[in-house]
């Protein structure tokens, strides 16, 4: 006797919460990017205790981020394996990663703001510029916490992504986290370009400089920018969903690397300082021409100036050296 097939539920989320599990892949390799710059950064550098504790903060809100999209992958996948109602709500860590990653976001932004103050020779530039990023930073900051607000008061629906309300408070804490960023690059590319010198070796320095601020500004930008114009398209559809998860990794990334080149840079300064302290050198030469306006671009990203080698003219050396030539 021929028994009846029992009927199984089809499910096809593909075009869903597939692209949720992409976007979660292509997050953690960034977070295992993190690592690796996160340890580089303590074996090669002697910080001090608050910037060594400001990066370890970041790194653990970075892990934070991953683990909580994990769990509701978990919750989804996993847990509510069948049950197609449980896909119809956005899950409560989920939510709390909308928060962190808002909080990673302003915390980058105001140690890029802080890099500003320092190295700004400026007075206007000083203080006006960090104040308008910090002020566009904490605005953003605003807008996310009101969205997770109104996440709440709409039952965690994710139909309700597509409310006008919601669209605007989204898009208002994306947008304005996106200009903070490209202010922020702006400014910092116009201080590098106005750094005139005539030394080969500052040139090359000033643009490696440029070369880390365009590409950090460059890549935070396109990933806010993407969110914002694919989540106002279609918000149900949740293809922007791996520019969102994105923003939090590619900030802390962004921020180590910037750290990190300091090493490079010092390896740079310490081979020209070695090498005009060891040849014949007059009161003329570059070596006792470094301005403070040379070392300034160097101290980018640095949070002591005397963490950079400077540049000294001694004239025993000198004739000591041309003796011996």
């Amino acid at each position: 006797m021929a028994t009846a097939a029992t009927p199984t539920l089809h499910v096809d989320l593909s075009g869903t919460f597939g692209v949720v599990f992409w976007a979660f892949v292509v997050s953690t390799v960034l977070f295992g990017v993190s690592v690796v710059q996160g340890y580089f950064y303590y074996m090669h550098n002697r910080d001090s205790a608050s910037l060594r504790l400001f990066v370890a903060l970041m790194l653990t809100l970075d892990f934070t981020t991953t683990a909580l999209s994990s769990q509701s992958l978990h919750d989804y996948l996993i847990i509510n394996f069948g049950n197609p109602f449980a896909l119809l709500y956005m899950t409560k860590p989920y939510i709390s990663e909308y928060i962190v990653t808002g909080i990673v976001t302003i915390l980058s932004q105001l140690f890029y703001a802080s890099r500003i103050h320092l190295i700004a020779t400026n007075h206007y530039v000083r203080w006006v510029i960090p104040v308008a990023i910090g002020l566009l930073a904490f605005a953003a900051f605003g807008f996310a916490i009101a969205s997770t607000i109104q996440i709440f008061r709409t039952e965690r629906l994710i139909s309700a992504l597509q409310y006008d309300r919601m669209k605007i408070l989204a898009g208002l804490n994306t947008g304005l986290a996106a200009l903070c960023d490209i202010v922020a690059t702006i400014a910092m590319c116009l201080f590098l370009a106005s750094r005139k010198t005539e030394y080969k070796q500052t040139k090359s320095i000033i643009t490696f400089l440029l070369f880390i601020t365009i590409n950090r500004g460059l890549l935070v930008a396109v990933a806010q920018i993407g969110f914002l114009t694919s989540y106002v398209s279609a918000p149900s559809k949740i293809y922007w969903m791996p520019f969102h998860l994105s923003v939090s990794k590619l900030h802390v990334n962004t921020l180590l690397a910037m750290l990190n080149s300091r090493s490079s840079l010092r390896s740079k300064t310490e081979v020209t300082q070695w090498r005009n302290d060891t040849s014949p050198t007059t009161l003329a030469s570059p070596a006792s021409k470094f301005s403070y306006d040379d070392r300034s671009a160097m101290t980018f990203a640095d949070n002591r100036h005397s963490n950079m080698p400077v540049f000294r003219h001694d004239p025993e050396i000198d004739n000591d050296s041309s003796s011996n030539v």
